[in-house]
């Protein structure tokens, strides 16, 4: 498959499986991981999981698709700081943090996108 040739198919409509199936059949590979990013280690276990993808890809990551948050039940008034943090750094350090560590294969690529849902 050329650069840039991948189907622009949108996993929330269609779902994983229909996704990758649409992928796969063109000739292109994909993988799915599920991960903790309420990890402890923070960056260091964002970017583990970025070099564990590159390996699987033999260094060429065309795309990341990040479909993680938390939502506690929680007001602004009554949220405490634990939760907090904890969903600071699932839905915002997490999608930073990975983007990073996969950002320079994308580009050495000469092709890709981040999504994130």
């Amino acid at each position: 498959m050329e650069p840039g040739q991948g189907p622009r198919e949108r996993c929330g409509r269609r779902g994983v499986a229909e996704t990758r199936s649409r992928y796969t059949c063109t000739g292109g590979r994909t993988e799915f991981v599920r991960a903790d990013l309420d990890d402890d280690d923070g960056a260091a276990a964002w970017r583990a999981l970025a070099q564990e993808a590159a390996r699987f890809f033999d260094g060429r990551i065309d795309g990341l698709i990040k479909n993680a948050g938390i939502y506690p039940r929680n007001t602004t008034v009554t949220v405490d700081e634990e939760t907090f943090d904890q969903v600071y750094g699932v839905d915002v350090q997490a999608p930073f943090f990975l983007t990073a560590a996969v950002a320079p294969a994308i580009v050495d690529a000469g092709v890709g996108a981040r999504v994130h849902l």
